[in-house]
């Protein structure tokens, strides 16, 4: 959602910087970019998934485990050219639409082209380190970093207690 999020401030400045536009035409343009960057990035976690449970599911040793950037290599063969094209689709059409007689209706495809241009640009270069990290974390077996928090907090709440029961235990 971060990828998504500076898509759209990008998107918001590249305009307002470049483009003289009615803002009430494009208060559309944020759900558009949830929409098409999330699109992109479900098909990338899709190919991940699939990637990293043949990993998993594989019974090799340590050393012939594939580096992070063999993985994400990987990924990018299998689900890049969809990724590109739906990107290069979606700028390019919404591009097009820009040639419309209605001024309104020019005005919301040109910020719609310039925000699919930037989510792509977004999701290759914020997105995909992200998973880089997703794969160290896979290999080293650590939890998820909320669920660490939680089970942290959870062992000391047990121990807590545990100390409580018996110093009244104790007292009895």
């Amino acid at each position: 959602l971060v990828c998504i999020l500076l898509t759209v401030v990008g998107g918001s400045g590249l305009l307002l910087l470049f483009v003289r536009f009615n803002v009430s035409m494009v208060a559309a343009l944020p759900l558009l970019a949830l929409g098409l960057g999330l699109d992109d990035m479900f098909v990338l976690i899709r190919y991940f998934n699939d990637v990293i449970f043949k990993m998993v599911t594989s019974k090799s040793t340590d050393e012939s485990k594939p580096p992070p950037h063999e993985i994400v290599g990987t990924v990018l063969q299998e689900a890049g050219p969809g990724v590109l094209l739906t990107s290069c689709v979606n700028a390019i059409s919404f591009g097009m639409g820009a040639m419309l007689p209605i001024p309104g209706l020019a005005q919301f495809c040109i910020g719609a082209s310039v925000t699919s241009a930037l989510n792509f640009f977004s999701i290759v270069t914020l997105f995909l380190p992200f998973m880089c990290l997703e794969i160290h974390r896979i290999d080293r077996n650590w939890p998820e970093y909320p669920c660490c928090k939680m089970t942290e907090n959870r062992e000391s709440l047990e121990d807590k207690r545990s100390e409580e029961h018996t110093s009244e235990l104790q007292s009895l």
